[in-house]
C-alpha cells in the first residue's frame, strides 16, 4: 500500500502500472500522484548473419520487471513495442507519459534535420495521435544525460480498472543507419524508457495537461 502524508489539499489513493510491470513509488506532494516505469534494451547486430531467421515473431524480450531486450536488431527493423498504462487502483486517473530515448547524440547523427530536432515519428511508429496529446513545449534534449524526451497526454480520463490504448505500435531502427553510425551508439546498443505518471482528476482541472500543471508533477518525479 502506499503511504503518504496528508496536506490540506484533497489526496487520492491509487495505483499505475507500464504494459506488465508495476513498481510503484510516491512522493510526499500536496496532490496525489504516482509513477510507474521500465527500460527496454535494443542491441544492434554486427551483420545480416546475427539476425534471427524468426525475428519477425520474436517475443518482447524475457519479460522481467527491468523490461524487455532486443537481441541483434539491424537497420529498417521495425520492432513491436506497445506501451501503455493501467489503472490498477480504485479511483480515477489523469495520465501521461514520458519516452525517455537514450544515446541522443548518436540518434542526432543519424536522423536530425538542420534544427537537430528528431521528430517522435522517426522513432515510433503507429503513434496515436487521438488519445495521446504528444506536448512538444518540453526541453526534448538532456545534453549531460545524453538523452531525447517525448511526452503524451492521454486524452481521457482513466477509470478503475482499465487500460489505456497503446502510444506506439513499433520502435523503428532508421535505415538510413550506416556501420560507422553504429559504433556511436554505446557498446552498440541504445535504451528506451517508458515511465507513466498519474494524477487524481477530482479538484485540479479538466484535462491531463492542466491538471499536472496545477499538481507541479515534473517529468522527472
Amino acid at each position: 500500500m502506499l503511504k503518504m502524508k496528508v496536506t490540506k489539499k484533497k489526496v487520492l489513493t491509487a495505483a499505475l502500472a507500464v504494459g506488465l510491470v508495476a513498481t510503484i513509488s510516491a512522493g510526499t506532494i500536496a496532490w496525489f500522484s504516482d509513477t510507474d516505469e521500465v527500460t527496454n534494451t535494443f542491441k544492434i547486430a554486427d551483420s545480416e548473419d546475427d539476425k534471427p531467421d524468426d525475428k519477425e515473431d520474436t517475443p518482447e524480450g524475457d519479460g522481467d520487471d527491468d523490461g524487455y531486450e532486443y537481441e541483434n536488431i539491424l537497420p529498417g527493423d521495425q520492432l513491436k513495442k506497445e506501451p501503455y498504462a493501467i489503472n490498477t487502483g480504485i479511483h480515477s486517473q489523469y495520465v501521461r507519459a514520458i519516452v525517455t530515448v537514450g544515446d541522443a547524440a548518436a540518434w542526432r547523427a543519424v536522423l536530425s534535420d538542420n534544427n537537430g530536432i528528431i521528430s517522435s515519428n522517426k522513432i515510433f511508429g503507429g503513434i496515436d495521435t487521438v488519445n495521446w496529446l504528444e506536448w512538444a513545449d518540453l526541453e526534448t534534449y538532456d545534453t549531460d544525460a545524453d538523452t531525447i524526451t517525448y511526452v503524451f497526454y492521454y486524452q481521457k480520463i482513466l477509470e478503475p480498472g482499465d487500460t489505456t490504448e497503446k502510444i506506439f505500435k513499433t520502435v523503428n531502427v532508421p535505415e538510413e543507419m550506416e556501420k560507422d553510425d553504429i559504433v556511436l551508439f554505446g557498446d552498440n546498443k541504445f535504451d528506451i524508457k517508458v515511465k507513466a505518471q498519474a494524477v487524481q482528476t477530482e479538484n485540479i482541472g479538466s484535462n491531463a495537461l492542466e491538471a499536472f500543471k496545477n499538481a507541479k508533477v515534473t517529468i522527472t518525479d
